[in-house]
C-alpha cells in the first residue's frame, strides 16, 4: 500500500558560475522567488460595468487572472534563469546585429540559417545569449525549458525564446537561445528573467550555488563536450534495441 506520508525525493542541482557579480546578484533561484510584480499589485476581483451602453451604471464582480489556478501553480515548480546583464539586441538580419551592453565579459553567438531551414521563424534571425551558468544533476532527470511569458512582455512581440527538454547529467550549459525579429530592438534588464526550468518529475528541486574560479568552471563545462556530443552521448548509454524480426518480449523463439 502507497504510504502518503513518505517525502518525494530531493533533484539536487549545482549551479556554477566564475562572475561574483552574477553569483551575488543574479542567481538561478526558485520560480515563486520570480513571480511577476505586475501580477503581485494586481487585485484579486474588479468592478467591470455589465453594458457598454453609457448611461450604464450597472456593475459586476470578476476573479481576475491573478487567481487562476494554473498561473499560480507554474511558479510552484522549477527554477528560473534570470538575465545576468542589460542586454539591447537590435537585429537587422542573419548574422547581423548590435549589441549594446554594460559589461564586455558576456558573449553572443549565432547559428547560421542553413541549420535551421528557410521556412522555421521566417523575418526573424538567430542569436545565442552564452549563459555564465553551467548546471549540473547526477540522476539524468529530463527538464522541460520554457520561454517567460508572464514577464518582460513588451519583449514577446518581437522576441521567442526557444523551448526544448534537456537533462544536466550529459550537458553542462544554459546558452540561451532567441529568435529576433529583423527591423526590431529587444531589451532585457540584468535580473530579469528568461526561461523557466521545469523537471519532468514530482521530485522537489534543490539548488546548490557554487562560485569557482574560471579554471574550475571551464573544468565542469568540459565533463561531458570533451568526450563526445550530447546527442552521440545519450545514444551510446541508451539500450540496445531489440533485434528485428524477434519478439522483444521473448515470444516466437
Amino acid at each position: 500500500m502507497f504510504n502518503f506520508w513518505i517525502k518525494p525525493q530531493t533533484i539536487h542541482v549545482d549551479c556554477f558560475t566564475h562572475h561574483a557579480v552574477v553569483y551575488d546578484n543574479f542567481r538561478i533561484d526558485t520560480a515563486s522567488k520570480y513571480y511577476p510584480q505586475g501580477l503581485k499589485t494586481l487585485p484579486n476581483k474588479v468592478q467591470v460595468k455589465v453594458s457598454d451602453h453609457p448611461n450604464s451604471k450597472l456593475l459586476d464582480e470578476f476573479r481576475t487572472i491573478k487567481l487562476c489556478d494554473g498561473l499560480r501553480d507554474l511558479y510552484k515548480h522549477g527554477f528560473i534563469l534570470p538575465s545576468w546583464c542589460d542586454i539591447n539586441i537590435e537585429m537587422f538580419g542573419d548574422n547581423k546585429y548590435n549589441v549594446a551592453q554594460y559589461n564586455p565579459d558576456f558573449q553572443f553567438g549565432f547559428h547560421p540559417r542553413e541549420l535551421y531551414g528557410q521556412d522555421l521563424f521566417k523575418g526573424y534571425s538567430h542569436i545565442k545569449l552564452l549563459s555564465p551558468w553551467l548546471l549540473a544533476e547526477k540522476t539524468g532527470v529530463e527538464f522541460s525549458w520554457n520561454p517567460i511569458t508572464w514577464d518582460v512582455t513588451q519583449n514577446l512581440s518581437n522576441a521567442t525564446i526557444l523551448s526544448g527538454v534537456i537533462n544536466y547529467r550529459d550537458t553542462r550549459g544554459t546558452d540561451v537561445n532567441v529568435f529576433v525579429k529583423n527591423g526590431s530592438i529587444v531589451r532585457w534588464s540584468a535580473g530579469d528573467p528568461l526561461v523557466h526550468i521545469i523537471p519532468i518529475s514530482e521530485k522537489k528541486v534543490k539548488l546548490h550555488h557554487h562560485l569557482v574560479t574560471q579554471q574550475e568552471w571551464e573544468k565542469v563545462k568540459v565533463h561531458v563536450n570533451q568526450r563526445i556530443r550530447y546527442s552521440n552521448w545519450k545514444r551510446l548509454k541508451a539500450p540496445p534495441a531489440p533485434s528485428t524480426g524477434k519478439c522483444p518480449f521473448g515470444f516466437g523463439k
